[in-house]
């Protein structure tokens, strides 16, 4: 009976495998492949969510960064200590003027790109200096028994952040319910505090102005650890606050969820500093619009083609019935041979012949770029990982640099500030990834940087003469490729040297066009180096400019070491750019 139900002819049966199994399984990969599609699209869109977050992250901790600035600017700042310090010699509205002043001052100096900040400053002498409208007034007594004041002073911490403050400016100037604030105890030169500052933020209008540019279909939220929002750019409608608090309970500190009730992609991210989660939505929808239209059309494509499909295969089928029997034994033939990757190479056609030795060259080629590749993507994968290593918290070694460079001018100190200068010019340089290239004049200016830097080391026993000619001074340069070859002369030649060391460093353009540049020294040369060095392991660094210098150019660069009659010249060459 099952048999009536399918074709008897060899024609008829060829077009239902066809459909079966060719029009059909397409139709269902088409499905699952739009699945797919939208699932890489959500994670995608999610990414790129998450990395808006991110660099929103970055602008509010660079925004904190500023008002800790502003703070230590006033900590600073002479005439507002002596102001402050000494009200009685100052006419009131004065103090007030000059102190008005000084916060526009800071306003228009520090934060043009952001909303206004507001100032309160508190002396010891009951008087409060403000750079706004209060909403309740400003009286002394008052403010100083107020929670946030009598918190601070007692807590003993010199700054402190608050994230939830109620404002307290006048709707003239701010609608906003909450700023960010930060208390400040302003300090003399010998730590003695002589007043109070509170510096806030409006954080609904910074997060206005920074999402401005943002797309109108999606929308942004500040939520704070409770679950309330801070700030936002919608209409905070159907927000998902159940999945939001889940999140807070969990501590998680970014990821995304789809909230099915809403049919919104939620995106978040966690701000530590100030305990609040940063919150992306956009609607299903929006994202999947342009799939929705792609699968209608291709629904009709498919149809029309499948239509086609069928008419050409019933011609085909009836073109090809006749040489089956033939087509039959020479599929025998071959499927009753052990097939390899490899064709065999015996067949007596020249076309068939031909074809397969090329086809087993394309094969054999294919293998040995694929091995090449693999071990190309483990020295890029190194050098990753050393670059990672080598950049591991270099933003805290900067920062920390920075902080002994103000002690140092601070304690008038100028063989430590000049040192932190010019190791921070080199460390700052490392954390530029890009470009990979440079001007041969800005490598010069981060080699004389370590050049200073070693001189204090060994108290100026050595001298440095560049020989450089103008034609090349604007000619690129791998960064950081010279101070390797310069550490190089003094560790390994000079340190060990009696007499004055002296290193030459050499650039030009000979006759055959590549810029060459030469790291020349008169130190101990390199047999003796070998032999009485203790400094095994700055080789490292010149086996790693050989490798990056190769991977950037191939074989069309070298780096080598010469050995002269007194010291060592490590020569580069590269093309000239």
């Amino acid at each position: 009976m099952y048999k009536k139900l399918f074709p008897t002819t060899l024609k008829n049966k060829f077009v239902l495998a066809f459909l079966l199994f060719i029009i059909f399984p397409f139709f269902l990969l088409s499905v699952y492949y739009f699945q797919e599609i939208e699932h890489i699209m959500q994670d995608q869109i999610s990414q790129q969510n998450r990395e808006e977050l991110k660099r929103l992250n970055r602008t509010l901790e660079d925004t904190m960064v500023l008002t800790l600035n502003t703070a230590i600017l006033l900590d600073q700042d002479s005439a507002v200590e002596h102001i402050l310090k000494n009200p009685q010699q100052f006419q009131l509205l004065d103090r007030h003027y000059r102190l008005d002043d000084k916060f526009n001052s800071i306003n228009n100096s520090l934060f043009l790109a952001s909303p206004k900040i507001y100032f309160t400053v508190i002396d010891f002498h009951q008087n409060i200096y403000s750079s706004f409208q209060s909403r309740r007034g400003l009286e002394y007594t008052s403010v100083i028994n107020e929670d946030w004041y009598v918190d601070f002073v007692n807590s003993g911490q010199f700054y402190q952040w608050e994230t939830n403050e109620r404002s307290y400016i006048h709707p003239n100037e701010t609608t906003s319910p909450y700023l960010l604030s930060l208390y400040s105890v302003l300090r003399d030169y010998q730590n003695q505090p002589y007043g109070v500052s509170r510096i806030s933020l409006d954080i609904s209008k910074w997060f206005e102005q920074v999402m401005k540019s943002s797309s109108s279909d999606q929308e942004f939220f500040i939520i704070n650890h409770l679950g309330k929002s801070v700030a936002e750019t919608g209409n905070g409608s159907n927000i998902g606050l159940e999945n939001i608090e889940e999140i807070i309970e969990r501590h998680d500190t970014e990821g995304f969820l789809v909230d099915e009730s809403s049919g919104m992609l939620i995106s978040y991210n966690f701000i530590e500093h100030l305990n609040w989660y940063l919150i992306s939505r956009i609607p299903l929808q929006v994202l999947f619009a342009e799939v929705e239209e792609l699968r209608s059309r291709l629904l009709f494509v498919f149809i029309f083609l499948t239509a086609i499909f069928i008419v050409v295969t019933y011609m085909i089928a009836s073109r090809i019935t006749s040489p089956l029997e033939k087509l039959q034994e020479k599929m025998s033939e071959v499927v009753s041979e052990n097939l390899n990757v490899y064709l065999p190479e015996n067949d007596n056609s020249l076309e068939i012949s031909s074809l397969t030795k090329n086809f087993n060259r394309m094969m054999s080629d294919l293998n040995d770029l694929v091995e090449q590749l693999k071990i190309e993507e483990r020295q890029k994968e190194a050098i990753k990982v050393k670059m990672l290593v080598s950049q591991m918290n270099p933003h805290f070694l900067l920062n920390t640099l920075n902080t002994i460079k103000w002690i140092a001018i601070r304690e008038r100190n100028q063989d430590i500030t000049k040192i932190c200068i010019a190791l921070g010019e080199i460390i700052e340089s490392s954390l530029k990834i890009e470009p990979e290239m440079i001007s041969l004049k800005d490598e010069l200016k981060l080699v004389n940087s370590y050049v200073d830097i070693q001189k204090y080391k060994y108290k100026q026993q050595f001298r440095v003469e560049y020989q450089i000619e103008a034609e090349v001074e604007e000619a690129l340069i791998p960064k950081l490729s010279l101070q390797p070859l310069v550490e190089n002369a003094i560790y390994h030649g000079i340190s060990q040297l009696d007499g004055e060391g002296m290193i030459i460093i050499r650039a030009f353009l000979p006759l055959n066009h590549r810029l060459t540049v030469q790291v020349i020294d008169n130190g101990i040369g390199i047999q003796k180096s070998k032999n009485e060095s203790v400094h095994k392991n700055h080789g490292i660094a010149l086996a790693n400019l050989k490798e990056r210098l190769e991977l950037m150019f191939k074989d069309d660069a070298s780096v080598q070491l010469i050995p002269l009659e007194q010291g060592i010249k490590a020569e580069i060459q590269c093309p000239f750019y």
